[in-house]
C-alpha cells in the first residue's frame, strides 16, 4: 500500500514537471479500473506464490497476462505478425513442458489463482494502454491511488497495520515459538 501511494507521489510529481494534462474523466475511470485490477492480479499472484507453487504460477499467470492484450489487439488491430505468434505459441509451449514434467502440480484453486492473476495483469495492461493515449504519468499515478485504496481497505478490513514495519499482536513462547496471530495474515 505504501509503494502504491509513494509511486502515485513520484508520478504526479513527473506530470507536474513535465507540464502534462490533466486526464479527462474517461481518463481517470480508465485509469481507476486498471488500479483495480491491477491490485485484484497482484493479490491473486502472491496468494498463488505463497502456496508453493511458483514453477506453474508464475508462468501460467504471465502467459494469461499476455495473451490478453493479445487478444485486445486482434480485436482493435487485427492478426499480430508471424514472429509475434511464434513467441506467443513458445511461452504456451513452455508452460505446457513445465506443468507436464511431473514435478510441479497444481490443484483447482492455484489454477484459479494464476487465472485471476494473468487476467489482472492483462486488463491493467490494455487499460493503461488505452488511457495512455492522452498522458503517460497522471493515469499512471491515479492507477497506483486506487490500487492503494483498495489495498488499505482490505488491510483495515482485516485489522492489519497500514504502515510497515508494525506488527500484528502477537504473543511468542520463546524465540524459536511461532507466533499467534490475533487476526488472520493478508493472503499476500
Amino acid at each position: 500500500m505504501v509503494a502504491e501511494f509513494t509511486g502515485a507521489l513520484m508520478l504526479a510529481a513527473l506530470g507536474a514537471l513535465t507540464r502534462e494534462a490533466l486526464p479527462t474523466a474517461a481518463t481517470t475511470l480508465g485509469a481507476a479500473g486498471a488500479g483495480l485490477v491491477g491490485v485484484i492480479g497482484l493479490a491473486a499472484l502472491y496468494t498463488g506464490l505463497g502456496r508453493g507453487q511458483m514453477g506453474i504460477m508464475a508462468p501460467l499467470s504471465a502467459v494469461i497476462a499476455r495473451s490478453v492484450p493479445v487478444l485486445a489487439g486482434l480485436w482493435y488491430h487485427g492478426l499480430p505478425s508471424p514472429l509475434q505468434l511464434a513467441g506467443f505459441a513458445l511461452a504456451l509451449a513452455a508452460v505446457w513442458l513445465l506443468a507436464g514434467s511431473g514435478e510441479v502440480r497444481a490443484d483447482g484453486v492455484q489454477l484459479g489463482l494464476a487465472l485471476t492473476a494473468g487476467l489482472g495483469f492483462g486488463f491493467y495492461f490494455v487499460l493503461i494502454e488505452l488511457v495512455s493515449r492522452e498522458g503517460v504519468y497522471w493515469p499512471l499515478a491515479g492507477a497506483r491511488v486506487v490500487a492503494g485504496l483498495a489495498l488499505m481497505a482490505v488491510l483495515l478490513a482485516r485489522r492489519q497495520p497500514l504502515l510497515p514495519g508494525r506488527k500484528a499482536s502477537c504473543r511468542c513462547a520463546g524465540s524459536s515459538a511461532s507466533p499467534v496471530w490475533s487476526s488472520p495474515p493478508p493472503p499476500w
